[in-house]
């Protein structure tokens, strides 16, 4: 039997034989032919049970291993890259170029998709002169993305904003400690909190759009969890397993099916976005709006030149 490592990912845990085994509890011990359907079902809900209970162990093990330290007007966290990009988020540090280069590299492959182009098979071997000009020659040809010119500008004219920094590192202090990643690609097609990892991953096309809108979106669900861990945790799967019963008796695409959650009273993404994260947002947004009133000239000006680049 495989020793268990809190320290694994869901991947790497034995998960197959322990869902096998609670599927037997909840099926019985006769040998009978399951319907199709029914054995799906089954099959869902004794993986949701299993990676509810293994989640559970390994998101008190994170939950508990990052720390966030207070001095002053200045936070440090525990894992530095979760530390970098929360400051990035707020401009007071800046886009490294590993960072430019993958986020373009994000935002054209989604110009591609958009515009039927084929991706370019050498990008990873791209410079950032480079991807600027992929970008202008697709706009000579009608393909204009206004995520590339938006996230140009953020590089060339960033600023500390010193309210929504405080703000920000307040969420993330009292609400968990989660990690922040960048990703560019999976099975995933925007930001999602993974409550297995206590990990925010902030899509990097969207993320150029507005460096902390998803952030804020992403920490509701990190507060739950931080919160009421173990209540989390069960009406996770069993809004996973309801919602795959529902797709696959109805033959219906999954990710269809998943996004009406949203907006389905008494689930975990409507309590998440429907009702946690408007005064995050709120509290986010007007500390936001004290910083522009300081920075109002400057602001003002890069407004003026995306609204120009998009007129053109």
């Amino acid at each position: 039997m495989e020793k268990f490592n809190p320290e694994s990912t869901i991947e790497q845990l034995p998960i197959e034989g322990f869902s096998d085994a609670i599927e037997k509890d909840l099926s019985g011990d006769i040998e009978i032919q399951k319907p199709k359907k029914r054995g799906k079902f089954l099959k869902a809900l004794s993986m949701s049970i299993a990676a509810t209970t293994l989640g559970l162990i390994i998101n008190h093990v994170y939950q508990h291993r990052n720390r966030v330290e207070q001095e002053g007007d200045s936070f440090t966290h525990s894992d530095k890259e979760t530390e970098h990009i929360l400051n990035l988020l707020c401009g007071k540090e800046s886009f490294t170029e590993k960072e430019k280069l993958l986020i373009c590299k994000k935002i054209t492959i989604k110009i591609c998709s958009e515009g039927d182009i084929s991706i370019p098979e050498n990008m990873d071997t791209w410079s950032m002169v480079e991807f600027t000009e992929f970008n202008k020659k697709n706009k000579d040809q009608g393909l204009y993305n206004s995520r590339m010119d938006m996230f140009l500008e953020v590089i060339n004219s960033n600023f500390f904003m010193k309210n929504l920094h405080d703000v920000l590192w307040k969420f993330e202090k009292d609400y968990g400690s989660p990690n922040i990643r960048w990703f560019i690609e999976g099975r995933h097609r925007a930001s999602y909190y993974n409550s297995i990892t206590n990990t925010i991953n902030l899509a990097a096309d969207t993320m150029a759009l507005d460096f902390s809108e998803d952030f804020i979106a992403e920490m509701a669900h990190a507060k739950q969890f931080h919160e009421k861990p173990v209540t989390s945790y069960a009406r996770a799967a069993i809004d996973y397993a309801k919602t795959l019963y529902i797709s696959v008796t109805s033959n219906t695409d999954f990710r269809e099916e998943y996004l009406k959650l949203y907006d389905k009273e008494g689930t975990l993404e409507h309590e998440a976005h429907k009702i946690i994260e408007k005064p995050l947002r709120e509290e986010a947004f007007t500390a936001a709006a004290k910083d522009h009133e300081n920075n109002y000239e400057r602001i003002n000006e890069r407004v003026k030149k995306i609204v120009k680049n998009r007129e053109n």
